[in-house]
C-alpha cells in the first residue's frame, strides 16, 4: 500500500523546484504496460508545457487537483483560445474555482498552468503507454525552453488570470 503524506509532496515540489522544466512527476504504475497509467505531477508557477494532444494515442485524460491552483487551456486547432478551465484543491473550490479536476479529451488542444507557486495534480489515463506516440506538440506554439516560450506563457497565463471572475 502506498501513501502519500504532506512530506511526500513536499519533497516532490523540492524536485520540481530544483528542476529546469520546473516540475517533477511521480508515475505511481508499476510499468508502461498497465491498463491504468496513474502519476502524482507537481507544476510550478513558471512550468511552461506546450500546448498538446493526445490524438496518436487516443485516451482520455483525467487531471485532480491534489494542492493548489490550476487552468486547463484548451485551443482551436489555429492555436486560439477556445476555453478556460480553472481547478484547484479544495481550499479554492468556491472562491477561485468551482471545480478540483477536469477531463481532457483526445483530440483536444490544451496546456496546463499552475496558477499559484506550487500546484499539485495527480493524473489518471488508460494504459498501456507508449512515450513515443503519447503527445502531439502544437507546431503553432513555442517549444519549451525556446526564446519565444516566455512571453507565449506570460500571455497564456495572463489570459488564465483575466477569466477568473
Amino acid at each position: 500500500m502506498n501513501r502519500f503524506s504532506a512530506s511526500f509532496l513536499n519533497s516532490l515540489s523540492q524536485e520540481a523546484s530544483n528542476s529546469p522544466r520546473q516540475r517533477q512527476h511521480l508515475n505511481l504504475h508499476a510499468s508502461y504496460s498497465d491498463n491504468c497509467q496513474r502519476l502524482i505531477n507537481v507544476v510550478n508557477g513558471d512550468s511552461y508545457i506546450q500546448p498538446h494532444r493526445h490524438s496518436v494515442d487516443p485516451k482520455l485524460e483525467t487531471l485532480v487537483a491534489l494542492q493548489g491552483f490550476f487552468s486547463l487551456i484548451k485551443f482551436n486547432d489555429e492555436g486560439k483560445i477556445i476555453h478556460i478551465s480553472l481547478f484547484g484543491s479544495q481550499q479554492y473550490v468556491g472562491h477561485s474555482c468551482d471545480a478540483f479536476g477536469a477531463e481532457v479529451y483526445p483530440q483536444e488542444w490544451h496546456t496546463i498552468i499552475a496558477m499559484t507557486p506550487s500546484a499539485t495534480l495527480l493524473e489518471i489515463k488508460e494504459g498501456p503507454f507508449d512515450p513515443n506516440t503519447a503527445k502531439e506538440l502544437a507546431l503553432w506554439a513555442p517549444k519549451e525552453g525556446s526564446l519565444e516560450s516566455k512571453p507565449y506563457f506570460d500571455s497564456l497565463k495572463s489570459c488564465a488570470w483575466d477569466s477568473i471572475s
